[in-house]
Formats: C-alpha cells, sequence, structure tokens
C-alpha cells in the first residue's frame, strides 16, 4: 500500500511539472507573437541630389498597441547619422504611411545606409542598402541661406507646437543637442508638431530644421523650445508689478477724492512761491 501511494505522488508531481512546463512554453510563444508587423513597399532613391526620401506602410499585426518610429542609419565618408520618422501610435490591425527625410549639403559621395524599426522596446533591421549622394556646393539647390521664421506656441518635454507663414512643407532636422532623438515634422495650414526624445528637456535649447517644399531646399528654421510670451504672457510674468501700480494710482485717487480742499491748500502755498 504504502508503495503505490508512493508511486501514485511521483506519478501526480511529474504531471504537475509537465502541465507547468507546458504552460510556459504556450507563454513563451504568446509572448513572441504579440508584436509583430508588416512592412509594405519599401521605397527609396539609389542616387539623390540634397534629399534622401524613404516610405513605406506599415501595419500593426500583433496583439498589442505600440509606438513604432522608424530610423535611417548613414555612414557617409567616416561620419555617421541617423535621421527618424515621424513616431506613430498603433493599435492593432492599424496601418500608417511612414517617411524619413535625409538632406545634404556639399557632399559628393556613396551613402552606406540601414533602415531599421523601433517598437515595443525592440529594434529590427529592415533593408541594407547604398545610394549616391551628388550635392556639391556651387548647386543652386544646395544653398539654404534663407531664414525661415517660425513661432513656437507651446512645448513639452516630448513635442513643441509651432506656426509658419508657410502653409505646407516639411522640417528635417539639421542640428539638435546631443543625446536628443529628433525627427521630421511637416506643416499643414501653417502650424506644425515637432516630437523629440531626450533624457532631460530643456526649453532653453534651439533646434535647427532644414524646410522643404515641393522636394526644393527653401532654407533653414531656428525653433526656440521656449514659447514666445507675447501680450498675455507678458501680463502674466508680471502681474505682480502692476497690481502694485494699480494699488498706488487708486490710493491717490481714493486720497485726492476724500480730501480735495486740504490738498488743494497744500497746493496754493506752493503756487505763491
Amino acid at each position: 500500500m504504502v508503495g503505490n501511494k508512493i508511486k501514485t505522488s511521483l506519478l501526480i508531481l511529474s504531471i504537475l511539472f509537465l502541465a507547468s512546463t507546458a504552460y510556459s512554453l504556450s507563454l513563451d510563444v504568446h509572448i513572441g507573437e504579440i508584436t509583430q508587423y508588416d512592412t509594405v513597399q519599401i521605397q527609396k532613391m539609389d542616387d539623390v541630389e540634397h534629399r534622401q526620401e524613404v516610405n513605406f506602410t506599415l501595419e500593426n499585426t500583433g496583439s498589442i498597441g505600440c509606438t513604432f518610429q522608424a530610423g535611417l542609419e548613414t555612414e557617409i565618408d567616416g561620419e555617421e547619422n541617423v535621421a527618424w520618422s515621424e513616431p506613430v501610435q498603433l493599435w492593432p490591425g492599424d496601418s500608417t504611411f511612414m517617411q524619413i527625410n535625409d538632406v545634404y549639403q556639399n557632399k559628393t559621395s556613396t551613402a552606406n545606409a540601414t533602415l531599421f524599426l523601433d517598437y515595443c522596446y525592440q529594434t529590427d533591421e529592415l533593408e541594407n542598402f547604398q545610394y549616391e549622394i551628388d550635392a556639391p556646393l556651387d548647386d543652386e539647390n544646395n544653398q539654404t541661406s534663407s531664414e525661415i521664421e517660425t513661432s513656437t506656441l507651446t512645448s513639452s518635454e516630448t513635442q513643441a507646437n509651432i506656426s509658419s507663414d508657410l502653409e505646407e512643407a516639411i522640417l528635417v532636422p539639421k542640428d539638435s543637442p546631443s543625446m536628443w532623438r529628433t525627427s521630421s515634422a511637416t506643416i499643414e495650414n501653417g502650424q506644425s508638431t515637432l516630437n523629440y526624445d531626450t533624457q532631460i528637456f530643456d526649453e532653453n535649447q534651439v533646434l535647427t530644421y532644414y524646410v522643404l517644399q515641393d522636394g526644393e531646399l527653401l532654407g533653414e528654421t531656428q525653433v526656440q523650445l521656449a514659447p514666445e510670451t507675447g501680450i498675455v504672457g507678458t501680463i502674466q510674468e508680471n502681474i505682480v508689478g502692476i497690481i502694485l501700480v494699480l494699488s498706488v494710482v487708486l490710493n491717490v485717487l481714493f486720497i485726492t477724492q476724500k480730501e480735495p480742499k486740504k490738498l488743494l491748500n497744500t497746493i496754493k502755498p506752493l503756487n505763491r512761491k
């Protein structure tokens, strides 16, 4: 009897162990399946003058929502750079058009490029390729001396909203602080949202963008992340001083209205002198 009970107990423990192992395996498979995507029709240019444009359609085929952002890592004459698309949040079954823009000045060389995708704390390489750049210094399309005016409306740790006199244009990052990830943006109806990712946000930083319109370089714009105050902001910043001045003025008016005769008697002797 005792031997049978021991055998039965061992059998039960073996079944439980196998069941837990099978559950763990099924759980691992499930985790691997929840972050999936499909890319369709990756398009890029083999020969570029001053701008490379990479675009493709992306679909979230997984079972959870993710933020997707594509990057183009290039190595040109020993210099490395990464251009970013705008980050996009996609729920399962959603799709979107992804686009990366990169601008070149004073370069005639071969670019070695890697297209990759950041999503759900993962990074996947999509494609490796090369392309030729022909953007000599004397090319008229390579000049960006024009300064395009923009105004910062609001800013936060992740994005800034700006306005421009241009109705439509594309903004491509040129200069940004070290360790900042800044992405291209579009101006629509005179406004644009700039996305960036940084460890420590500082509104005193300035971001510089190339401005493209109809595929041509119009110039550059410098974006001061601190919003412009304007009349309302100026009033808010100086509200304490304004209140003090109004208080003094009101007190003077109150005194002159309450004791006008006394004030006149004080003034008359001064006039006689």
